[in-house]
């Protein structure tokens, strides 16, 4: 499973949302986002790179350097910041 083999198993959701393709080759899509809070221990950390969102917000400035998912997921983390939801 995806979850397990990144550390995504130990996230706690705070946000989840459905998002539909409204037309095109995958019209009739249907996507799952959710985002988690991994817990803060540095040996708990999944491998990977962490970016953090200004860097991301820049680059989304651009349109063909982050992938729709990556668009969509930062649209919510804004959300949640904006909304009281998260703190940055």
């Amino acid at each position: 499973m995806v979850e397990e083999s990144s550390g995504l198993v130990r996230c706690r959701e705070i946000h989840s949302a459905v998002h539909a393709e409204e037309g095109g080759r995958f019209r009739g899509a249907i996507a799952t986002y959710q985002l988690g809070l991994l817990p803060d221990a540095a040996e708990q950390q999944p491998a990977g790179r962490w970016t953090p969102l200004r860097e991301l917000e820049a680059l989304g400035q651009h349109g063909d350097r982050l992938s729709v998912e990556l668009r969509t997921c930062l649209t919510m983390i804004k959300g949640l910041i904006v909304s009281g939801t998260l703190k940055p």
